[in-house]
């Protein structure tokens, strides 16, 4: 007796995976791969790409909903190429939420990007985060502070302290 395997044995790797997956997996198995999106689809048309016809990225975003590929590596860039017009719909003869199945991947995403970009500024030095977030409130609002500083590195660059610096600097 073959069953189809449970939503639980399935390897989800993170919460984005799950999310993906609980968006738009039931959608994607509902593809035949039969091929009939390819002609309508203008970036298949253009590339040539099986990754960019509506059925690779069905497959795609099946296999991350699975955990078998990664979001950001493997399907944000055709992802990203699609051009959302779903003429790929009208074409198929089972009637795949293409659109459902295209907006989930956009937004799961989205959200690892926003993630991952959120992580990355944690990272980074203490010091810079606070010298960046002092230059951005404290001097580019204020023309007069901002043109003092103009004024300020160009006497610099003109007595060439900058070279003297520069110069100790390499010592």
């Amino acid at each position: 007796m073959n069953e189809a395997p449970l939503e639980k044995e399935l390897a989800l790797t993170d919460k984005f995976t799950q999310k993906l997956h609980d968006l738009s997996y039931e959608a994607t198995n509902q593809c035949v791969q039969c091929g009939y999106c390819l002609p309508a689809c203008p970036t298949y048309e253009s590339m040539g790409k099986e990754s960019q016809s509506p059925r690779g990225r069905i497959n795609l975003v099946k296999m991350a909903a699975e955990g078998k590929i990664d979001l950001q590596k493997d399907l944000a860039e055709p992802i990203d190429l699609c051009l959302g017009c779903r003429a790929c719909e009208v074409a198929c003869p089972v009637n795949v939420p293409y659109g459902q199945i295209y907006e989930a991947a956009k937004e799961v995403i989205t959200e690892n990007q926003k993630h991952e970009h959120h992580k990355k500024q944690n990272s980074k030095p203490k010091i810079q985060t606070k010298a960046v977030k002092f230059t951005l409130t404290n001097l580019f609002p204020h023309r007069k502070r901002l043109r003092t500083l103009g004024n300020l590195t160009w006497l610099y660059q003109k007595t060439n302290l900058n070279k003297v610096v520069q110069k100790n600097k390499n010592d």
